[in-house]
């Protein structure tokens, strides 16, 4: 049996126990509703969120390889002995007020021989670069493993990520480069400002001068404070070989943070088309659930509205009803939701972002749309003459 009222003008309240009648006599038919939309709106929130932390990662990435760079070729050849030590060109960087400087070269057509498992030998020309120890305090340079490492033998490399994937060198590994013996400690796993890098075999600084000679060029990098990009790379000569400036050549990176936000906008235009159309698609989704949850007992509101029941009660009640439903779906999604991207930030060691007006959008939108859903369950109601229906 089903209880049913006559009341032609029911209070609030009496229209909200109508609602919550259905969920109350069969909890679990209304939860597995709930858990349907939970879904899309777990979807929608997970997407928006993960394309936030991805927004975020590649505007970061933009900017760090494009915000007030400053580089400079110091041909060292040209330069008296005593100012041929690439430790003291950096040091002289960093007196100049440049931050995170270091200074780097690259090994002049080096052979990298590699013994395989199997036993086979092959000979590759990867690029060899040496680093100063100053690049322990860039932020953009990062490696799997502590930067002393390299620095405190002469006997150690790392290798970039992409020599990694692409040649599956392994940490352990020994490698030869022109007759000198070096065993790989780590990868560097990201360089944004010098992706060249990632696909090279890396040494210290001593390592390379014993093992190769002096360098006959270095280049030294650093960063300006901002919008003193040019100043700096003017005065970079002179700071690095006074007297001898024309041994120098310096360039600056302008500030283009400018340039990197509308470019992001442009790059990222396209994950934001395709949020909005899964937020359409979860709205949709709502919809269909809660009008086939409410229509399944379009019976019991024929028998209803035979017995009284106006079309504006119906639509009041199935409104009600069906938001309830959506709502605690709306809260069961966005904790999952939540719940997930802490779990993939943690993974991926990145920052768990959900921007405010998501969770707000997610929770009113299920709510809203599955209360006109079940709104237009109640026109369809209104629509069914009680009498056919019931001989039916």
């Amino acid at each position: 049996m089903v209880a049913v009222t006559r009341a032609r003008n029911p209070g609030p309240w009496s229209v909200l126990a109508e609602a919550w009648r259905p969920i109350a006599r069969s909890p679990f038919k209304a939860l597995l509703a709930a858990i349907g939309v939970a879904i899309g709106v777990a979807a929608f929130v997970m997407l928006a969120g993960m394309q936030g932390m991805n927004d975020a990662a590649l505007v970061q990435r933009l900017d760090a390889a494009s915000s007030n760079q400053v580089e400079a070729t110091v041909e060292l050849h040209r330069l008296p002995a005593t100012l041929r030590d690439p430790r003291g060109i950096a040091a002289s960087g960093d007196s100049l007020g440049l931050a995170q400087g270091f200074v780097s070269w690259r090994m002049s057509e080096p052979q990298v021989q590699r013994a395989r498992p199997d036993g086979t030998t092959t000979v590759r020309a990867w690029p060899v670069v040496a680093l100063t120890p100053d690049v322990q305090d860039r932020t953009d340079i990062t490696t799997d493993r502590p930067w002393p490492l390299l620095f405190s033998s002469p006997r150690t490399a790392l290798v970039g990520s992409g020599l990694v994937r692409t040649e599956n060198i392994r940490p352990g590994e020994t490698l030869t480069i022109d007759g000198h013996h070096v065993t790989v400690v780590g990868t560097i796993t990201d360089s944004s400002s010098r992706p060249d890098l990632l696909l090279s075999v890396v040494v210290s600084d001593e390592t390379s001068t014993a093992a190769f000679g002096p360098p006959e060029s270095v280049t030294f990098s650093g960063y300006a404070p901002p919008a003193g990009a040019p100043k700096y790379a003017a005065a970079l000569p002179r700071v690095l070989a006074p007297h001898h400036e024309e041994a120098v050549q310096s360039q600056a990176v302008e500030d283009a943070r400018g340039a990197v936000a509308l470019i992001g906008q442009d790059i990222l235009s396209g994950t934001r088309y395709i949020g909005l159309s899964a937020a359409l698609l979860g709205a949709l989704m709502v919809g269909i659930i809660q009008y086939s949850s409410v229509i399944e007992k379009l019976g019991t509101y024929a028998l209803k509205k035979s017995l009284g029941a106006t079309s504006r009660q119906l639509f009041t009640e199935l409104f009600l009803h069906s938001a309830i439903i959506g709502l605690t779906g709306g809260l069961l999604g966005l904790t999952a939701a939540a719940l997930g991207l802490t779990t993939i930030a943690t993974a991926t060691a990145g920052t768990a972002y959900i921007a405010p007006w998501v969770p707000i959008a997610a929770v009113t939108g299920a709510s809203l749309v599955g209360g006109l859903a079940g709104a237009a369950a109640g026109a369809r109601a209104a629509l069914v003459d009680p009498i056919a229906f019931i001989r039916r």
